[in-house]
């Protein structure tokens, strides 16, 4: 996104002389351009982190004096109003239908490759781990980040309680004072945990990396999400290509 909305506005300034008022322009230039309330909060943000890299670094530190120029923009009066996303916060939901299709999906693509020959594996998506898979289900039944889901360890699980305790130190926030939290678990999310705990309860994390040496790296599980659905449009891509060059 920097490539095609702030580098080319951006890339030749100086640092010291970026301004609110270009800033300004670059997020109005995104909702004019593109209508995307989710872009232009999402650039607002990385542009106030690169800042803020910037004033905690010398040389860079220097140069902003005049501090950092993206926190002096209001994000709320460029965006459309009705807009509530602006903390990470979304009311997107999933339906009964949308739920159960992730669920066949799960069972199909991993029963077709654990059945497939050798040789035609390697034609086949391949599927979520298992653990993957049950992370997708716990941050769907808890609504927990999931970044708050791969930092905790079995010490924070109570199976006889069903509750599952978040350090204030793993809770991600963007309002107010970080606090501890207390989830209360679902039978489905608590049944979840149980078979993760088969998978992994012998480690100090519930996602442990190869190792075991620490927790599974964040994006881990949102990138091997991702890599799946870049592969599936892909495919809806090269499918759409073949019928039109059949019926030309």
């Amino acid at each position: 996104m920097f490539n095609k909305d702030v580098f080319p506005f951006l890339a030749k300034k100086r640092v010291s002389d970026i301004t609110e008022t270009d800033i300004r322009f670059i997020l109005k230039k995104i909702m004019k351009d593109r209508g995307t309330n989710r872009i232009s909060v999402r650039i607002h943000k990385d542009i106030i982190q690169l800042f803020k890299w910037a004033e905690e670094r010398q040389p860079w530190r220097k140069l902003l004096i005049g501090g950092n120029p993206a926190k002096v923009v209001d994000i709320r009066s460029i965006i459309l109003s009705e807009y509530e996303d602006i903390y990470g916060i979304s009311d997107r939901l999933l339906s009964d239908e949308e739920i159960l299709e992730l669920h066949n999906i799960y069972l199909k693509t991993t029963k077709d490759y654990d059945n497939a020959a050798a040789d035609d594996k390697k034609q086949l998506p391949k599927p979520l781990p298992e653990y993957s898979q049950i992370a997708t289900w716990l941050c769907l039944s808890t609504l927990c980040r999931i970044g708050e889901l791969l930092m905790a360890e079995w010490k924070h699980v109570n199976f006889t309680t069903n509750e599952w305790f978040i350090p204030k130190e793993n809770v991600k926030t963007t309002r107010g004072k970080k606090q501890d939290l207390i989830v209360f678990l679902s039978p489905f999310a608590a049944e979840q945990l149980k078979k993760l705990y088969n998978l992994t309860g012998t480690s100090k994390w519930l996602f442990p990396n190869d190792k075991k040496t620490s927790y599974l790296y964040i994006k881990t599980i949102t990138r091997q999400i991702n890599d799946r659905q870049v592969m599936f449009k892909n495919r809806q891509e090269d499918a759409k290509s073949k019928e039109t060059a059949i019926t030309r």
